[in-house]
């Protein structure tokens, strides 16, 4: 195979994963809004604080083990909506967010899966989550 075809063939393979990128993206923000518009305020709470109370390590909130153990943060997670929420939550402690950093994040990833945001979501939906970690990373104390 010639130089040209591989530069052609990269070319559109590399558009393609970025279509599908950005359409994922899309596609779970349309159901992030979906859940939003429809969960009572008590699960919407919950909704926000779940992904929050992982990505924190701070004793006076639930899910507190320590500062001897990294178990704790999501990649990324200061820039997501949800963390945004949590700054002007009645619940945490803007000062206290702010001043807690997480320089090595044990989550990858941090994913709402099932029924949330779907048609089949119902007051009795549970939320299902799907959480990424690098082994690698973990020691058996991790």
């Amino acid at each position: 195979m010639d130089i040209d075809k591989k530069k052609k063939i990269n070319l559109a393979l590399k558009h393609q994963i970025e279509q599908n990128r950005c359409d994922f993206y899309n596609y779970n923000m349309v159901r992030i809004r979906e859940a939003i518009r429809y969960l009572s305020p008590d699960k919407l709470e919950i909704f926000i604080r779940i992904p929050v109370l992982l990505h924190i390590n701070l004793p006076e909130y639930p899910g507190f083990i320590g500062p001897q153990t990294r178990s704790h943060g999501i990649w990324n997670f200061e820039t997501s909506g949800f963390y945004a929420q949590a700054l002007i939550s009645d619940f945490f402690s803007r000062a206290g967010l702010a001043h807690h950093q997480v320089k090595d994040p044990a989550i990858l990833g941090f994913y709402h899966i099932g029924s949330l945001g779907t048609l089949t979501q119902s007051d009795g939906s549970d939320f299902d989550y799907w959480v990424i970690i690098d082994k690698k990373q973990y020691s058996e104390h991790r």
